[in-house]
């Protein structure tokens, strides 16, 4: 089974089980950020390998197919309790790059990168071309990577008198390009809305 951005399942599951053992709830956490288009296989592998792991044959329930989904929508309702949005750092990370590397391929400013990472930029803001350019980069679907761009949770209000910079503002991605001198010609080509 692949996905749209090519990456098999057969693959995430097996780098998963190399690097934790077993499809634990941290497990899926992590591949499911990663990997969020086999989110769904991963929550059902998972329920599949407690039930074998957990139950003898003799004690498996009858409805099998019933006591699998089940056990798969626990799973689920306690991974999306413990995993957040994808970040772009993430995605790029998996696809062996940094947010400088992906910066430099996209022809943008790594700041921009930064600040769509941070959630700083309004991804109402961004229009579907970029997306869809960073997805091809990295080898994920355009809507993985416009959920990258989501705003972070809001940092407790302590953390303000420790670090102002955590209650910048969020801004347009033209209002970002344009301040960094983006040219009109790399602007032009970002189909921005207006």
């Amino acid at each position: 089974m692949t996905n749209n951005g090519g990456t098999r399942l057969e693959d995430v599951l097996d780098l998963m089980l190399e690097e934790h053992g077993e499809p634990s709830l941290k497990a899926v956490a992590a591949y499911s950020r990663i990997h969020p288009e086999h989110r769904p296989a991963l929550v059902d592998f998972a329920a599949r390998w407690a039930e074998e792991k957990h139950l003898p044959v003799t004690e498996r329930p009858r409805d099998y197919n019933s006591a699998v989904k089940a056990a798969a929508d626990a799973f689920s309702r306690a991974l999306h309790a413990s995993a957040g949005p994808v970040r772009l750092s993430e995605l790029a990370k998996s696809a062996g790059l940094t947010l400088q590397d992906l910066a430099r391929r996209c022809g943008l400013h790594a700041s921009i990168l930064t600040k769509l990472d941070g959630g700083r930029i309004k991804p109402g803001s961004v229009g579907d071309a970029l997306p869809t350019m960073l997805g091809r980069l990295l080898d994920v679907s355009s809507e993985t990577a416009l959920a990258s761009f989501a705003p972070r949770q809001n940092a407790p209000v302590t953390a303000g008198f420790l670090n102002p910079s955590c209650f910048q503002r969020t801004e347009t991605l033209r209002e970002a390009l344009m301040s960094v001198g983006t040219d009109l010609a790399t602007m032009k080509e970002l189909e921005l809305p207006d």
